[in-house]
């Protein structure tokens, strides 16, 4: 068979790898949760496994119930082509593999080997390698080609290890348990196997990619030789511990340093933090530096949190665990990394702009994981908990508790008005709540046998996830701000022409029908408001004169929104008076301006205008602003889109350009319609 002759996408290798573990028959439903897909792509995978199976002659996954289920054959079949002729990489993934490999390949990555691996054209191989050699500069890493060792890479060791974990999580998504042709089988086995054991011993849920990239860095370590500026205390705390003596046990063969090292990484699993030490002048350093990170974030995304000092502790907890790992090499992997920027893209980019200000105070590197491990902890305190009357009672359950449960957590409060999240555990710790705790029901990120009802979620809720939570909140009869009513009042009719006895058998159905994975609602794809489409309802402004006097300049770019009633009077006096108490806080860079106040200031809808200062306008000494912003928002939310948007702009030379050149609104208007339409 041609090995391009079947295109395996990331979305159906997900869906293969499921069928390949699964033991039993599986719905669609259950496909989807428990290989992450979505409902729409899962039948094109499912159609894309068939065609593979017709091909190998071996039948299809479909049982007659509607149910699917591979055969022991089936898998034996499909595994051996993933093993040789479905390697068939995407672009994306050459560039990845081209990385790791260079990273720490034991074997030498050559121009012709990799021509081998992929089975593409010698052009494509070369435009890879360049796009490798560009990314790694990103990161301060070089790729270089030598007659001696053939591509490797150059530079910090801490960075080379961080960027290896965040490529190899992607090339292990492509392959699953495949071979990555990076060492030699046997001992990736072997260490797999070992690694099993030691995290059964220690009651640690790990997918077995998580292990992988644990096995992998671990080869990396022992490729890539570093000084370490771990403390004696630390190590002696370490060498306590059960995760260092399973460790020193299993692993015998492996030196000292590569021991401590894998026993910190399960100390992190383990959501371990006492093996720390105390370094006062260090974490002095680093309250200092969440304190700033926080003002820093608070001016960029127009926003002011309630909760700030629980935020600067939370964050101030993380970078000392970052500081940490850092000190060891360890380098942070977020699994939810391409998650958080795809879902909280404007968090995300205004998380890593705040951190821009801050990198070269902290004691240690702001990678792209970092980034977004502080982005989780900005968006959990991004709202206040609404307090209302009629609660469900909610348990939360995942492997292990961990930043992104607290994200997950906060979505959940976020979304829902009327849930109460009374705690967060491992569903091994599911059995000491009981009937007397009155809990209404589980949310949880994997599936296992439960006293509670149960509703299946993605760690970022995904809109068929809200749907099967709303659709179990009105079985419980309490509403959301997310509610059907059509729905609700379908319920009601039913409820007036049964026993309440057979009522209550329907709400058991239904039940398990919502445990199953299906909703009795839809709820629609929120449509968020672009920087276009805002100007295009408040107003934009072109000045072709100098403008001498910053408060005017505000003054009347404010003015639309005063007359649209979206402020009062008062929300000019404060952004100008707070100008003078903090001098230009609002000047976000050498062209741009975002003027705004508290919303208690007296906002009350949001709205943003713009005022295009050809011949730039100074503000307190910043004398080149040609973009200045005002805006109005009544809460921490509803603004963010439209700065992700800005954002966009201030990064856009020739957009700038098209503006500053416009002769009239429309002109402007016209711009932004096509750039935010990109």
């Amino acid at each position: 068979m041609n090995q391009f002759e079947v295109s395996l996408t990331k979305s159906t290798r997900k869906v293969l790898k499921f069928l390949l573990e699964e033991t039993s028959s599986s719905n669609i439903e259950q496909i989807i949760h428990g290989s992450g897909t979505s409902k729409r792509s899962v039948y094109y995978d499912l159609n894309h496994i068939r065609h593979l199976l017709k091909l190998l002659k071996a039948g299809s996954p479909d049982k007659e119930d509607g149910m699917y289920l591979l055969t022991p054959k089936q898998k034996q079949l499909l595994k051996e082509y993933l093993r040789t002729a479905g390697r068939s990489f995407e672009k994306s993934h050459r560039i990845a593999y081209i990385i790791c490999a260079s990273i720490c390949s034991q074997k030498e990555v050559r121009l012709e080997s990799l021509i081998a691996e992929f089975g593409v054209s010698r052009n494509a191989v070369l435009y890879d390698l360049a796009e490798a050699k560009k990314i790694l500069s990103g990161y301060q890493l070089s790729l270089v080609n030598t007659k001696k060792k053939g591509y490797h890479v150059n530079g910090d060791v801490f960075r080379q290890r961080s960027v290896f974990l965040l490529y190899v999580t992607e090339i292990l998504d492509l392959l699953g348990s495949s071979e990555l042709n990076l060492f030699e089988t046997g001992i990736v086995d072997s260490y797999l196997h070992i690694l099993k054991e030691i995290t059964k011993e220690l009651n640690l849920n790990l997918e077995e990619e998580n292990m992988l990239e644990l096995v992998y860095l671990i080869l990396v370590v022992q490729n890539t030789p570093a000084v370490y500026q771990i403390q004696l205390l630390d190590i002696e705390y370490v060498r306590g511990t059960r995760e260092f003596q399973l460790v020193d046990h299993f692993f015998q063969e492996i030196k000292m340093h590569e021991k401590l090292y894998l026993a910190i990484c399960l100390l992190g699993y383990g959501n371990n933090r006492l093996y720390m030490h105390e370094n006062p002048k260090e974490e002095l350093k680093l309250q200092d530096c969440a304190e700033k990170l926080v003002k820093t974030f608070e001016r960029v995304a127009c926003v002011d949190f309630e909760r700030r000092d629980e935020l600067t502790a939370s964050l101030y907890l993380h970078m000392k665990l970052s500081y940490f790992n850092y000190c060891y090499l360890v380098p942070n992997n977020n699994p939810l990394f391409k998650e958080i920027q795809e879902d909280y893209g404007e968090l995300y980019r205004m998380t890593k702009v705040s951190c821009e200000v801050l990198k070269e105070e902290l004691p240690y590197l702001l990678d792209e994981n970092e980034i977004s491990y502080l982005t989780i902890h900005f968006g959990v305190y991004m709202h206040k908990v609404k307090k209302e009357t009629s609660k469900a009672r909610v348990l939360i359950t995942c492997p292990n508790i961990t930043t992104s449960s607290l994200l997950l957590k906060s979505e959940i409060e976020q979304q829902f008005d009327n849930i109460e999240v009374v705690d967060m555990v491992r569903p091994q710790d599911i059995s000491k709540y009981t009937a007397a705790k009155q809990i209404d029901f589980v949310i949880s990120t994997v599936h296992f046998d439960c006293i509670f009802p149960l509703i299946l979620v993605h760690p970022i809720l995904t809109q068929e996830d809200k749907a099967s939570i709303v659709s179990m909140m009105m079985l419980l009869n309490i509403s959301s701000k997310s509610d059907n009513q059509q729905v609700k009042a379908l319920l009601k009719i039913v409820r007036s022409h049964v026993d309440e006895e057979t009522y209550q058998i329907i709400c058991q159905d239904l039940s398990s029908y919502l445990n199953s994975g299906g909703a009795l609602v839809t709820i629609p794809e929120q449509k968020y408001m672009t920087l276009h489409d805002i100007l295009a309802k408040c107003g934009v402004m072109i000045v072709s004169h100098t403008y001498g006097n910053w408060e005017r300049a505000v003054r009347d770019a404010a003015l639309p929104l005063l007359e649209q009633e979206c402020i009062r009077e008062e929300y000019i006096d404060a952004m100008i008076s707070m100008a003078h108490d903090n001098g230009p806080w609002f000047v976000i860079n050498d062209e741009m301006a975002i003027a705004h106040a508290h919303a208690e200031n007296g906002v009350d809808a949001l709205g943003m205008t713009l005022t295009i200062f050809q011949e730039g306008l100074n503000i307190m000494g910043k004398s080149s602003i040609h973009f200045l912003f005002v805006l109005a928002t009544p809460n921490n939310q509803d603004h963010l889109h439209i700065l992700q948007d800005i954002m966009e702009l201030s990064g856009n030379p020739s957009m700038q350009r098209e503006l500053l050149t416009a002769e009239c609104e429309e002109d402007v208007l016209f711009a932004l319609s096509k750039f935010t339409n990109i």
